[in-house]
């Protein structure tokens, strides 16, 4: 959830949906936020017995956790638990790939590096996408676990990428003889050499 596209707020609120109704009966949760900088953070579940106990303790008491010690944006907020985190870091990650950082004490991951997904493989049974636009929805971040041979949510890379791209899904519509509204392709260089034509083309 989270991640660096203009629809980050969207995807934190979904991660945030899910992470609250999964059947905890069933399911282990690991929350992974995206920030916007890109780095993977590793979380503890908010609605683990322990981690709730200690939040609803926060609330009352009023705590004021300085800002620095959270994660920009977050959806655990002022509630983040730090020892949680580096709990669940340390149970999932190697040490390769930890860094505690001095100023922000959060165990971060470079989300260029896709190594930092194998550290977590023994754990995942699946993968529960919940990030929105480009580099979520694109096909990218699907094949990407496509290629470590972990299984995710909705759809795979192709139709993921194909939905992204509206000119070639609509071109694939009309072949496949399903009705479309009426549309124009209009390349950036066309619209700034003729902005006039392309508008009457609309």
């Amino acid at each position: 959830m989270g991640g660096t596209s203009a629809e980050r707020e969207v995807s934190l609120s979904t991660g945030a949906n899910i992470i609250e109704y999964l059947n905890r009966d069933k399911y282990e949760v690991i929350p992974v936020e995206i920030d916007k900088n890109g780095r993977w953070i590793a979380l503890p579940d908010p609605k683990k017995p322990s981690l709730a106990k200690k939040q609803e303790l926060i609330k009352k008491q009023k705590l004021n956790k300085k800002q620095s010690e959270i994660p920009t944006e977050s959806i655990f907020n002022e509630e983040i638990d730090l020892k949680e985190i580096e709990k669940i870091n340390d149970k999932y990650l190697s040490s390769e790939f930890k860094l505690l950082e001095k100023a922000n004490p959060i165990l971060t991951l470079n989300y260029e590096d896709k190594k930092i997904i194998k550290d977590f493989k023994p754990a995942i049974d699946v993968v529960f996408i919940a990030l929105h636009g480009p580099q979520g929805e694109d096909g990218k971040f699907q094949a990407l676990l496509d290629l470590l041979d972990i299984p995710y949510t909705g759809s795979g890379v192709m139709a993921s990428a194909l939905g992204m791209n509206k000119l070639l899904s609509k071109r694939l519509f009309t072949q496949a003889g399903i009705l479309v509204s009426k549309y124009i392709d209009i390349n950036l260089k066309d619209w700034q050499e003729n902005i006039k034509r392309a508008n009457s083309g609309l």
